[in-house]
């Protein structure tokens, strides 16, 4: 009797613990709801961050779950995406993986101009060059692996690209990390990024592992545990970091939707009419 009794207190306050838990992430949420809402000035933007799931425990954190809803309408353009952000971290000695994926939409033709997709081997190259030739990748020589490859590309009967699949990987060899270099200042042992493009937007998927090595994993240092352990108890300074992301993505995102339309001769310059109130984004299921 006394063992069953114990049990059913165990499960009661566990029961409780998780409950609390969900009131936590449910009052956050609404404190970034009013955040956006203040932010946003006029009815052609909606701006949307939920937190669904949140595990934090002695050791750190072990998982985070979220999703995130942006549409802009401007005088020439929209822009819009929506996707879940995810952390996990085993706590078990294997590296932490964020994982990234979002669906956007927008005439990449207006923004980027005609030639676009004319060459898309080329412009990887260049970017790949340009990447290389940053100072922090320099500084690591034969430590990194930076690559870029376009694929399954699509074209229409005239020759237009329709589609391509682009691919982009990094990787950081910490066994050749050149001397003097401390691997505690070091964020991430690598990331690959995969997207499908075409003119009409674009599915990403961004996945970066982290090295456990990093300042931030260390128990004398704050890192994403003490600034999720804040965003719950509504710190006024990490809920601004967040406002000051969102707010900079805005900014963009403006000049994006309002730059001068670039004039193309294609069925897909016709957009249609857009209403000037922008729907509530709505979260990912």
């Amino acid at each position: 009797m006394k063992k069953n009794l114990a049990l059913v207190v165990m499960l009661g306050m566990a029961m409780s613990f998780n409950s609390f838990a969900s009131d936590e992430v449910a009052s956050l949420n609404a404190t970034l709801k009013q955040l956006f809402t203040a932010m946003v000035k006029d009815n052609k933007t909606a701006i949307q961050v939920n937190f669904s799931s949140l595990d934090v425990n002695a050791a750190g954190v072990k998982s985070v779950g979220g999703t995130i809803n942006y549409l802009k309408y401007g005088s020439k353009n929209m822009l819009g995406f929506a996707g879940d952000i995810s952390y996990s971290n085993p706590q078990d000695g294997t590296s932490p993986v964020t994982s990234i994926k979002l669906m956007g939409a927008a005439d990449i033709l207006k923004i980027a101009g005609p030639d676009a997709f004319k060459d898309v081997d080329a412009e990887m190259k260049d970017l790949v060059d340009s990447m290389s030739k940053q100072d922090v990748i320099e500084a690591f020589k034969d430590a990194i692996d930076v690559s870029a490859a376009v694929e399954n590309k699509q074209y229409d009967a005239k020759g237009n690209l329709l589609a391509a699949d682009l691919n982009i990987s990094m990787k950081i060899h910490m066994d050749k990390i050149p001397a003097g270099t401390d691997i505690s200042e070091i964020p991430i042992e690598s990331a690959t990024l995969t997207a499908n493009v075409s003119p009409m937007g674009a599915s990403v998927s961004l996945n970066i592992v982290s090295n456990l090595k990093y300042s931030a994993f260390q128990q004398d240092n704050d890192g994403l545990k003490e600034w999720l352990e804040s965003l719950l108890k509504q710190d006024p300074k990490s809920i601004q970091l967040i406002g000051m992301a969102m707010g900079f993505l805005d900014m963009y995102a403006s000049k994006l939707v309002d730059a001068p339309a670039v004039e193309v001769d294609l069925p897909s310059d016709d957009v249609g009419t857009v209403s000037p109130t922008a729907p509530e984004a709505q979260p990912q299921e």
